[in-house]
């Protein structure tokens, strides 16, 4: 029986594909996520309508990994039920409400946003973001071996901080540089950290054609439409079977 008709209408897809909303909701019927404690932080910035892909995203780059605890950051439209889902899934997470974040000159959204969080939190912790319509589809050591060296990362749909590493750089003159360059925040601020990693490109993908999955650790679906709603269902559904295991 199809339990698309049982999603409350702001869980559905970005693009409204029953088959890709009823794969993610098959994340409800798996285990809770048990955070690891200290050390190990993946954040997400999400609304009402990523909740879905980003439980997908979180348990199973957190199975993969075996530890970590999650931050998530709402963009404003996380409703009481949505907090109480998240909390009974992930593990009571903290969850900064938008508006919350001291910005001191950033602008809103979702580009700084978790930037700054990391940058700010990760004191003692390594912190890596994560998009919550990227799907973990296998083992990922070029993730833990980055982290257990703690060297920062970046990749399809992630973005790590060491610990200990730079904090958040003067507003104005970050702003004013990349007004100048061609550069994205993320690659300017990737520049300042030690000897980062760049994951693989043949594992670790962007919108990736359904046939190409098995050969992908990670993959970050961005791009909306039929054909990436379909790779996304079946990744989820590929990560799903594994966190059943």
């Amino acid at each position: 029986m199809s339990t698309i008709g049982l999603l409350p209408q702001r869980w559905r897809t970005r693009d409204g594909d029953p088959h890709q909303a009823e794969a993610l909701a098959g994340v409800l019927d798996t285990a809770p996520l048990v955070p690891s404690g200290r050390g190990l932080v993946l954040c997400t910035r999400i609304g009402t309508q990523q909740l879905l892909p980003a439980l997908v995203a979180l348990k199973s780059l957190q199975r993969q990994l075996g530890r970590g605890r999650c931050v998530v950051l709402d963009d404003g439209t996380l409703t009481g039920a949505d907090r109480t889902t998240l909390a009974h899934h992930l593990g009571d997470p903290p969850i900064t409400p938008r508006g919350s974040m001291r910005l001191g000159g950033f602008p809103p959204g979702c580009q700084w946003e978790p930037l700054i969080a990391a940058l700010d939190g990760r004191g003692g912790e390594y912190w890596l973001l994560i998009d919550p319509h990227a799907v973990a589809l296998g083992e990922v050591p070029e993730i833990a071996r980055a982290i257990a060296a703690n060297r920062s990362l970046w990749g399809p749909g992630l973005f790590g901080l060491s610990a200990g590493g730079p904090r958040r750089p003067d507003a104005e003159r970050i702003i004013a540089a990349l007004a100048e360059s061609d550069l994205t925040a993320r690659e300017m601020l990737m520049v300042r950290e030690a000897a980062p990693v760049a994951l693989p490109a043949d594992r670790y993908r962007t919108n990736p054609a359904q046939r190409d999955l098995p050969a992908c650790a990670l993959a970050a679906f961005g791009k909306p439409g039929p054909r990436a709603a379909a790779a996304h269902a079946a990744a989820s559904r590929t990560a799903l079977a594994m966190l059943g295991q």
